[in-house]
């Protein structure tokens, strides 16, 4: 079955809604893309939409993956995944040399 991200987005809105009326606007799950650029990669869709379920059930997580159509462990090790990500590039930013 193909979907668009439109079509995505809106079953994922269902979805939340159905736990506790939350809104997800389509802005929370677009990224800024250069122009003539329309392809998003589908990890960093998948990412947003799982911060922004796990945003909207207030940091809820076993309540975001139910929303999502996902399985409790899979939506903690992608966040674990997420936070180690952001770890790097915190270190990293950290250690670049300031001009």
């Amino acid at each position: 079955m193909k979907v668009s991200i439109r079509e995505a987005i809106a079953l994922l809105q269902k979805e939340l809604d159905k736990i506790k009326g939350a809104q997800l606007r389509i802005e929370a799950l677009e990224q800024p893309t250069a122009p003539g650029d329309a392809i998003i990669p589908l990890a960093a869709i998948e990412r947003q939409a799982i911060l922004a379920a796990v945003s909207r059930c207030h940091g809820n997580k076993i309540h975001a993956a139910k929303a999502l159509g996902i399985g409790k462990t899979t939506i903690f090790r992608k966040m674990h995944e997420y936070e180690a990500q952001q770890r790097v590039t915190q270190i990293k930013e950290h250690h670049e040399p300031k001009s």
